[in-house]
């Protein structure tokens, strides 16, 4: 049976994000980002060395998204479509009738992806487990020097249990970021501050979790002395050649962080940025053409570098199942990934996401064949429907 999934893995990617850069230095509207919006500007890394040929236009393509923007008062998209690991086609547009709207840059504009950031931080903790410095079935407290959990149903949790939305953990929503760096705590102190209540025991129930995902990083940062950002980008982005990817933002990049929109009282509006408490689940941020190495990597079927044969095996492994509630339910999750065997996972990638700051992210639906749709989109939610979804 075909293996269908919603995830970050993806051979198709569609990226449809703001173009307005909130700090005032990004490019100006009508200006283009690069030599020509219509061409791929990637070049294979000296550590990534994946083909990029150059990218096509597909004129039904463009017809449906340049009709999108104007429908769902989208700024502007760029859309990226890989398939075998080679790029087929690509697509730059803008509204042509918001003013300010700036054009995305795929090599510069950085784009906060949120929840898609965790199958990332999934990867690079399956990573030390399989060089065994972290034990998917041993007791998290082992790995910290002052033990943070106080186990409530006589059960440990795992790092199975966090990377599998397991841990029982009871999520919350408010004071988990701030408006200025300045007043953003250590990741620690966070962790450690924001546990929350252990609602049913670990290892029965999937119940979503940022926290859980949070923890998960900071295991990762107590088993190896490291901070998380540091582990990721030595695991997972140097590799890739992601070189713009992070999950630290700092002063430096916040003219390239491309902004969400909102409508307020019928005039659109930026969305301020917010630096978030618990990293791990939702701060990474990258450019379209560092996600388009990723979506090569993962579709690729041809002879790969030795690291990045490395990071293909850890995603194969990483969205195989590993939790279900019941087999007939069709679904349940790998390493971070949420996977489902219904035709309904590829379907709905278009039209559920999770919206943050006027953004939202659409993870992608892909099978056994490398073929599959990626989505995020920045849009006036008075406008359409946004929902909430899982990744």
């Amino acid at each position: 049976m075909k293996r269908h999934a919603i995830a970050t893995g993806l051979s198709v990617f569609l990226f449809i994000l703001m173009g307005l850069h909130p700090y005032g230095h990004g490019h100006q509207a009508g200006q283009p980002a690069s030599a020509n919006d219509n061409e791929t500007t990637v070049a294979p890394g000296s550590t990534a060395n994946i083909p990029v040929p150059g990218g096509v236009q597909d004129a039904g393509l463009t017809k449906f998204l340049t009709d999108g923007l104007l429908r769902h008062n989208i700024p502007n998209a760029v859309v990226l479509w890989v398939e075998n690991g080679n790029l087929v086609c690509q697509f730059t547009g803008s509204h042509p009738d918001m003013a300010g709207v700036s054009p995305v840059d795929p090599d510069r504009s950085l784009f906060r992806i949120g929840s898609v950031s965790k199958p990332f931080t999934g990867l690079a903790a399956l990573s030390m487990v399989e060089d065994g410095l972290l034990d998917l079935d041993a007791d998290i407290n082992q790995y910290m020097k002052v033990p943070l959990i106080r186990y409530r149903f006589g059960k440990h949790i795992t790092v199975r249990h966090l990377m599998t939305h397991t841990a029982g953990f009871d999520d919350f929503y408010i004071n988990k970021s701030t408006r200025n760096m300045s007043d953003l705590p250590a990741f620690e102190e966070s962790v450690r501050s924001m546990l929350p209540a252990q609602s049913i025991a670990p290892g029965e129930v999937s119940t979503y979790s940022n926290y859980g995902v949070a923890l998960l990083g900071y295991v990762m940062e107590q088993a190896l002395k490291k901070p998380f950002d540091e582990i990721v980008g030595e695991r997972l982005f140097r590799p890739l050649g992601m070189t713009e990817s992070n999950f630290k933002a700092d002063s430096s990049m916040f003219p390239r962080i491309v902004s969400g929109w909102y409508s307020h009282s019928g005039e659109m509006r930026s969305a301020p940025f917010d630096h978030i408490k618990d990293v791990p689940a939702g701060q990474m941020l990258t450019t379209a053409n560092d996600m388009l190495r990723f979506m090569q990597l993962v579709t690729a079927t041809g002879e790969l570098a030795a690291e990045q044969q490395e990071i293909q095996a850890l995603w194969h492994r990483a969205t195989s199942m590993q939790f279900t509630h019941h087999p007939k339910l069709h679904g349940g999750w790998g390493f971070l990934w949420h996977l489902s065997s219904c035709l309904f996972a590829i379907l709905s990638a278009s039209i559920t996401g999770i919206s943050w700051d006027g953004v939202s992210d659409h993870p992608p639906g892909f099978s056994d064949s490398p073929t599959a749709l990626r989505a995020a989109c920045s849009e006036d939610p008075h406008h359409g429907r946004q929902t909430a979804a899982r990744t």
